[in-house]
């Protein structure tokens, strides 16, 4: 096992840079694909905005699974 003080700043500065890029592409995104109804914070569990634009793609998505008569079976 390696026990090089090193590591571990070097392994967590990675995981902060990584994460700030992953932020950033979710930011160019959600710019270029309008309202999707999440709302970026930095609470734990990520919330979601209800808008008619959402609902939309939502009854949409419900469609393209057959309907909901289709799902309930």
């Amino acid at each position: 096992m390696n026990h090089d003080p090193e590591v571990l700043p070097r392994m967590y500065f990675h995981h902060q840079q990584q994460q700030a890029r992953n932020m950033h592409a979710l930011r160019m995104h959600m710019q270029g694909s309008g309202d999707s109804g999440l709302v970026l914070s930095t609470d734990a569990k990520p919330r979601l905005k209800w808008t008619a634009d959402l609902h939309e793609r939502f009854i949409e998505a419900v469609n393209q699974l057959g309907g909901s008569d289709k799902i309930q079976d």
